[in-house]
């Protein structure tokens, strides 16, 4: 279990469930709009994703929360890219690209529970986040289980010599 969690090759070959996979793309599709959206055009995410009144900081600190809210989604998009480049050329790191994923969205949770903003009322961007988590947990579980071989036309390096 915890080869294919921390493979000793990296390459193209992905030994777990295909499901992961397509588990992973709809993830990352949404965690590259939403880091955009952070990045390009903050106080639109701030203030109708995150429910933030971003007007009530004044001048100064709307700008520097905005600065921070921008570097966060550059942050956000800097992990999603690699987890991308994963998927499209490095397949065995998928299962640890979703315990990053994972790890750094419950640590953000964490965070946000620890120093909570009061929120009114409710934004989606907790409903989105938590279906997020859910399916980084689901997706991170899918390629430790079974014994799945490689795709054809591909080894899997068992019996290579080094």
């Amino acid at each position: 279990m915890l080869s294919r969690l921390f493979p000793s090759v990296v390459d193209n070959v992905y030994r777990g469930h295909v499901l992961a996979i397509l588990l992973l793309v709809p993830i990352l599709i949404m965690k590259l709009a939403m880091s955009s959206v952070a990045i390009f055009n903050p106080r639109f995410g701030a203030e109708t994703a995150d429910g933030i009144p971003v007007s009530t900081f004044g001048a100064r600190g709307e700008q520097e929360f905005l600065e921070l809210f921008a570097i966060l989604g550059l942050a956000q998009f800097t992990l999603a890219a690699i987890a991308v480049i994963a998927l499209v050329r490095y397949r065995a790191m998928i299962p640890m690209m979703f315990l990053i994923l994972a790890a750094e969205q419950l640590c953000r949770r964490f965070l946000l529970m620890k120093n909570p903003i009061p929120w009114f009322p409710d934004p989606p961007q907790i409903t989105i986040n938590l279906v997020i988590l859910v399916g980084l947990f689901v997706g991170f579980v899918l390629p430790l289980i079974g014994n799945y071989p490689a795709a054809d036309g591909e080894h899997d390096g068992a019996g290579d010599k080094p």
